[in-house]
């Protein structure tokens, strides 16, 4: 091989070890930015269809309170729920599940709600997120498997799509 020809392979490799880490990077930020993880944002939602699809799979509240994330860029109002399979026995500080159902404005808050608390739970502990329309649905603390189960089935049967959390 004379010295053109090696430099044109060179060349060749070096472009294609670019695209193919560009394509990588590409992929990563559509997965971290969310593309197709989320629901539609226009989808019809509303808290009271979500507490009666908790309601629903069997599953009790036990308790809940108004959620003032005012400092929140695009919060709208919200609510949070301690659940169970049966509230006689129920300890606040270990509940069956403690569930957030949270309104926002705009697709980019509710997008970035959700992006935010994706990627701090990785490190803290377990939780578990979806998107309903202009709701994020969230899940932390401490969890019952049989309840978190249920509300699986219950988030999903409003139409709520599982985030990465």
């Amino acid at each position: 091989m004379d010295d053109r020809s090696s430099n044109s392979v060179m060349i060749v490799l070096i472009f294609a070890a670019a695209m193919m880490a560009f394509g990588i990077i590409a992929f990563g930020m559509m997965v971290f930015a969310g593309v197709n993880t989320y629901s539609d944002f226009n989808q019809p939602a509303d808290i009271a269809s979500i507490q009666q699809a908790i309601t629903n799979s069997g599953l009790q509240v036990c308790y809940q309170g108004n959620v003032n994330w005012s400092v929140t860029p695009g919060f709208i109002s919200g609510k949070y729920y301690d659940i169970s399979t049966n509230c006689s026995n129920h300890n606040p500080n270990k509940p069956g599940a403690r569930a957030w159902v949270v309104k926002f404005s705009n697709v980019a808050a509710r997008d970035s709600a959700l992006r935010n608390f994706e990627t701090t739970r990785g490190h803290i502990g377990s939780g578990i997120a979806w998107s309903n329309g202009p709701f994020i649905v969230i899940v932390d603390g401490n969890q019952n498997s049989s309840v978190i189960a249920s509300l699986r089935e219950a988030v999903a049967s409003t139409g709520g799509q599982k985030g990465r959390g």
